[in-house]
């Protein structure tokens, strides 16, 4: 079993000299890029990539909310994301808005009041760039139209973004790495990290945690489905979470 390594340039090397070994099993931990899959079978992908994030969103958003207007807010560098949102949500025969903007001056109040009404929204942002993120959700929090945000994974990493603004937004994102505190196996886990190391563990110790689980002892939270034909395999287990009394809530 070889977990890693976290970053992708070095990844590549190793499952590109291991990749077709069927002895041995490749796990790509932190990485979202599913380029390293092409290597060989045996190699499992951890975080989703952005399109099957998307999908997820998509068919959370289809069966919770009937009523609400949508509205796409991305980058023009990500407008194949915005593709693929309007492809899903054309064959359920759902109306979809969207606002591309071509840099971050062009990201106020007044462009994307434009396109809200009195209406409930949800606003779909498939993108993964912090600076595009704070900016935007910067803005949409001096709107006071009711909305839900949803954004990505790697929205839970940028600690810049302001909690508060994140609850009154109801930011929701897929979490590939979420943790439940209550669950009896992850509370002896804290448990006993705290008395080893003294402290209290981290998200990285968290994820550790949760592969050695599903990899070592077939126990865990995990789903892979192949993701290339002759390649590695992607989970598509992972739940939606939001914002909510500050701490992020598994909704079901």
């Amino acid at each position: 079993l070889i977990i890693g390594p976290a970053y992708q340039k070095n990844l590549s090397i190793v499952t590109k000299l291991y990749g077709k070994n069927n002895n041995k099993t490749i796990i790509s931990p932190l990485s979202k890029n599913s380029n390293v899959l092409k290597h060989g079978t045996n190699i499992f992908q951890i975080i989703p990539p952005k399109k099957l994030q998307i999908k997820k969103i998509s068919d959370f958003v289809l069966k919770k909310y009937k009523k609400e207007r949508v509205l796409i807010l991305a980058q023009k560098k990500d407008e194949k994301y915005v593709k693929e949102y309007r492809s899903i949500f054309k064959k359920d025969q759902r109306r979809v808005k969207a606002c591309l903007f071509s840099d971050l001056n062009t990201i106020t109040r007044d462009t994307i009041c434009k396109f809200l009404s009195k209406h409930n929204y949800l606003i779909l942002t498939p993108s993964s760039d912090r600076s595009f993120v704070s900016k935007l959700i910067s803005v949409l929090g001096t709107i006071d139209t009711s909305m839900i945000v949803f954004g990505l994974h790697n929205w839970k990493s940028f600690e810049n973004l302001d909690v508060e603004t994140l609850m009154k937004l109801n930011v929701h994102f897929p979490d590939p790495f979420y943790f439940d505190y209550n669950d009896v196996v992850n509370k002896r886990f804290l448990s006993l990290y705290k008395q080893k190391f003294n402290a209290i563990s981290d998200k990285y110790a968290q994820v550790a945690f949760n592969q050695i689980m599903y990899f070592c002892i077939n126990k865990g939270v995990y789903d892979f489905k192949r993701y290339y034909a002759r390649g590695g395999q992607v989970n598509h287990k992972f739940p939606i979470v939001k914002y909510q009394d500050y701490s992020i809530t598994k909704l079901k």
